[in-house]
Formats: structure tokens, sequence, C-alpha cells
């Protein structure tokens, strides 16, 4: 029996991704946050980031095509998502830096009430993006007499939007401190920063977390909301919660493309196969025309492509 190394590659179609820094997020490099791109949707949503926390179904959101792979449809009235809260979304500890991205498309953007798209917290500490009467809402705050001054009432920033569209909201806390300050929390959509506004570091909540809907009790630009309600309409194609503060160059990058390398390989990218055969599996990335795939048993052989590694070429279906 002997151990080999498998390696996969893509060729992609590379005048469609110049100066494309969004190929740098890979969800399985996410080690301090929860990535949820709603390809693997059973009765739970997998966490596509290196760590666990599954989400729960409310009602029945249905699977259905996104512009970057599975997405999924909220029907405004009684679908959701759960997100247990976790070490790393903010049940323990304090954070300074936060990046929260949303894609999604509102199917109705000039509803009176209130439409989350996400929000983690409650009316002491918390993070929402949700959708109201035309505009897109990001927002942070820290109330509570954690520290002085706190970050009180928030952050609310918002952009319009219209009905049926695809968009990609980024909220970022940078640099957040024991006390409210000028422009750390920013709001960004579709590449372009909308603007900036008070911030402070965010303290630990024991409040759970929703996509599509107020999982817990939330604050709005004009006042709290309650639990289990504000229910969005529409569609969510991923939602990613990072404990950094993306760069500029990152956040341009961030508007509608599919992601163009593979990701997600079994065995992992670098595992040691010590079976006889093995299945491999991967997710496409967006605009790979090939895939190679190198086998062997030197690392350095595998990696650097040499004569006699390389095993076969396949052809993605057309999305």
């Amino acid at each position: 029996m002997c151990k080999r190394l498998i390696i996969l590659t893509s060729f992609v179609v590379v005048v469609a991704l110049a100066g494309n820094a969004a190929a740098q997020l890979d969800p399985d490099a996410v080690t301090d946050g929860h990535v949820y791109l709603f390809e693997d949707v059973g009765a739970n949503v997998s966490d596509d980031s290196a760590n666990s926390n599954a989400g729960n179904l409310i009602g029945s959101p249905q699977v259905v095509d996104g512009p970057k792979g599975k997405a999924l449809q909220f029907n405004g009235t009684s679908d959701g998502v759960h997100l247990p809260d976790s070490a790393m979304i903010g049940n323990t500890g304090t954070h300074q830096n936060r990046t929260v991205i949303a894609v999604f498309n509102c199917a109705d953007v000039t509803k009176s009430d209130k439409q989350v798209v996400f929000e983690e917290g409650g009316y002491t500490r918390g993070l929402t993006i949700y959708v109201h009467e035309g505009l897109a809402y990001g927002a942070g705050w820290n109330k509570g007499g954690d520290y002085s001054p706190e970050w009180s009432p928030g952050a609310f920033i918002s952009a319009p939007i219209g009905s049926n569209e695809w968009h990609v909201v980024a909220i970022v806390l940078r640099d957040g401190s024991a006390g409210q300050e000028d422009d750390k929390f920013e709001m960004w959509m579709d590449g372009v920063l909308i603007g900036k506004g008070p911030g402070g570091e965010l303290r630990g909540h024991s409040n759970d977390n929703g996509i599509g809907y107020a999982k817990e009790n939330v604050v709005f630009h004009d006042g709290n909301g309650s639990a289990n309600g504000h229910y969005y309409e529409g569609m969510i194609d991923e939602i990613w919660i990072l404990n950094v503060a993306l760069t500029q160059a990152e956040l341009s990058s961030l508007t509608i493309r599919r992601r163009p390398e593979a990701s997600s390989p079994t065995p992992a990218d670098g595992d040691l196969v010590q079976a006889t055969w093995a299945n491999l599996a991967w997710k496409p990335g967006g605009f790979a025309v090939s895939h190679d795939v190198y086998f062997g048993t030197s690392l350095e052989d595998v990696n650097n492509g040499v004569e006699g590694t390389f095993v076969a070429k396949w052809r993605p279906r057309p999305r």
C-alpha cells in the first residue's frame, strides 16, 4: 500500500479575474468566523468555514439558483435560518474587528416593515443588515454601559436599492476600542464605500442570531425591533461572518461575481491517501473551463505538476 497526495488545480478565464481580490476569500481558510454558502442545505444549513456552527431552518426556505451557486429563497412571512451563538460570533470575548458580508436579492424593497437579512445580538449589543422602504441598512451598536463613551445609539448607514436586484453589502468594524470613536464602522455595497459612522468594540452577547429574520431583539435606525419577526422576502446567496476587518482592496472587489477558484476538495488539499483507491470531489470555480488532477507520492512533485503526476482533465458542466 502506498501513500499518495492529491492536489487539484483550476484553469480559469484570466481576463474575467483581473483585479478580483475577492478570489482571496476562501471559506475553507476561515478559522475565526463562519461562512454560509447554502450549497449543502438539508435539515440544517452547514457552516462552510473551517469551524462547525450549523444553522437550523425556520419555516421552509427553498433552495434556488443564485449568482454564486445555490441560494435560499425566503417567503417574507415565516422563513429564516437560526444561527446558534458561538465564541466566534459573540457569546464570549470582545471583538475589535468584524466583517459581515451578505449577498442578497430582495423581492420587494418597498415594504414598510423592516426585512432582516442578517442580525446578531440584541438591544444591548449587536450588528444587522436589513432592508426598509427602498434602502439597505448596515448597523452596529454596543450599549449597556460597557465602556464610556458607549457605542450608542449606534451607527446606521444606508443606500438605495431596487427590488429584484442582486447586491453585496458588507459592514465592517475596524479597530474598535473601549470607547466610541468616529469612523470605526463602515458600510460597503457592491464594492463601493457607502459611508462611515461611529463605532466601538463589540462585547459578548448571549442572544442567538438570524438569517432572513430577527431571531432575537434587534435595533433599527428608528427604534428597537422585537424577536422572531421582521421576515425577509427574497433570496440570500451567501453570509460571511469574519472576525477581521477586510482591507479596502478586498472590500472593493466584493461584487456579484462567481468565485473563480475551486474549493472544498475531498480528500482535503494536501491530504495523504493511504487506501488503494479514493473518490475525489470538489466545488468547481465559477469560471473554470477545466480542472487538472495530479496524483503522486511526493507533495513537491504533485505541487509542481512534474511529468507522471498528471492523471486527468475534468470539464465542469455549464451552470
